[in-house]
Order: C-alpha cells, then structure tokens, then sequence
C-alpha cells in the first residue's frame, strides 16, 4: 500500500528543522506539547522552602524498584522497564543526584515515595545537566526536588545550565518553574502530511 501519513517532530531550538518542514509541506500542529526549561548555575543556589516535604537521595541497592513506579508516570513505560534503566543510569556513575519525597516524610518503607527525579550531565555536552524523569503530583513536593537539583550541579562545579523537559503532567506545573527563576529556551512541535497516492 506505500506510506500514507509522514509524521515528526520540530522545534524552534534547531529554526532550520521548521522552515524545512514548511518547504516539504508538512502540517506543523500542536505547537508546546513539549518545552525546555533552563536554569544556569551563574545565577546561584536557590532556597529550600522552609515547610514542606524533605528530599532523600535515592538507594541505588534498594530504592530503585520503589522509583521506577513513580517514574514510570512520566515515562507510560511498565516499572520493571524504567528499573532496569534507572539501573544502568546508576552504573554509569554519571549521576549528579538521584532525589525522591515521601509522602509523609520519614525513610524508605515507611512512607510511599510520592516525587522522584534524576539529574545528570549531557554526555557529549558535560556542561549541561538534565532533570530526567521528574514526576510530582503537584507543586509542594515538585519544589524540593528542583531546588536540590539545582543546589547539587551548582555545589559540584562544572555544570552551566540545568535542563528540565516539560511533557505530558509536567507542563501543568510551568508556573512552578517560572517562579524558582527557570527559564523557557525551546518548544516543540509535531508535523505530518498525507500521501494521496502513497509515496512521496
């Protein structure tokens, strides 16, 4: 039958990816379904809420199977999945911290782990960090993780920028980032085009 739809995906971050996409007559539609944020190192630690849920470094041993249930929200991949790749992450040594908050405070097996996240470098850009596979319910326990995030790459040196992915749950706390001084550097947007005759 041939191909009948081409679909992807371009942002402002790369201009030549949309005017390319606009010259090939791909439909450019649901614009900001995913959005970076940054925050750079240069403008300084930020301050923990003084109320509020604690952050806990997560076990490599033991926390990893705990995590990947909360991690897999963002990820919409089965936890076994998301533990084995938190796992190979954590090999790596690479790691600048893995965070979590509970839902009641309190150590590991006591409390349910509510927020979960992980920031690591860039491996062909070292100087810029990641904030991956952040899930938080809401803003309260979102905060910690970010601000500890933020205080481990500027304390550990050599980071310039901190990157945060923004899809799916994540955008509706766009606010929160704003407001602990992140800010929007590139959005995405997906494109397709129909084949009437099924080829190109």
């Amino acid at each position: 039958l041939g191909v009948r739809r081409i679909t992807g995906r371009v942002s402002d971050m790369v201009p030549g990816d949309v005017r390319l996409a606009e010259k090939v007559g791909l439909r450019i539609y649901d614009w900001g379904y995913k959005q970076y944020y940054e925050y750079r190192t240069a403008w300084g630690r930020l301050e923990m809420p003084a109320a509020g849920p604690a952050v806990e470094e997560i076990d490599a041993e033991n926390g990893l199977a705990e995590c990947a249930e909360v991690a897999e929200l963002w990820y919409k991949r089965p936890a076994e999945s998301v533990r084995a790749l938190l796992a190979e992450w954590r090999a790596s040594g690479y790691v600048i911290a893995h965070l979590g908050v509970r839902k009641f405070g309190g150590a590991s097996g006591c409390s349910p782990l509510l927020a979960t996240g992980m920031v690591a470098p860039n491996l062909v850009r070292r100087s810029t960090a990641a904030f991956y596979n952040i899930y938080a319910p809401d803003a309260e326990s979102l905060i910690p993780l970010l601000v500890s995030g933020v205080n481990r790459c500027v304390e550990q040196g050599g980071v310039e920028n901190l990157i945060v992915d923004l899809i799916h749950e994540n955008l509706l706390h766009e606010q929160t980032y704003r407001r602990l001084g992140f800010k929007k550097v590139a959005e995405w947007g997906r494109v397709e085009k129909m084949l009437e005759d099924g080829a190109w």
